[in-house]
C-alpha cells in the first residue's frame, strides 16, 4: 500500500543519514499515535532530537535529502 511504501522510503532515508534506529522507531510510533501523515516523519525525528515530540507548528524540520536540520 502507498502509505507503507512512503513510510519505508522516509525511514530508509533517515537511517541512511545516520539517525539511530531507536529514534526513528520512536518517531514512527509518535506519528502513528497522533494520526499524522507519513511525510511528517522527518519533522517528528527532528522534534525528538531537539528535546521531545513537539510536532505541530514548531517550524522545525529535517532536510532528509541533505541530512541537516
Amino acid at each position: 500500500d502507498r502509505v507503507v511504501g512512503h513510510l519505508a522510503r522516509e525511514t530508509r532515508l533517515l537511517l541512511e543519514q545516520g539517525f539511530a534506529a531507536d529514534l526513528v522507531l520512536e518517531a514512527l510510533r509518535s506519528i502513528q499515535s497522533k494520526g499524522l501523515h507519513p511525510s511528517t516523519l522527518a519533522s517528528e525525528v527532528n522534534a525528538l532530537v531537539n528535546g521531545g515530540s513537539q510536532h505541530g507548528g514548531t517550524g522545525l524540520y529535517v532536510d532528509v535529502a541533505a541530512g541537516q536540520s
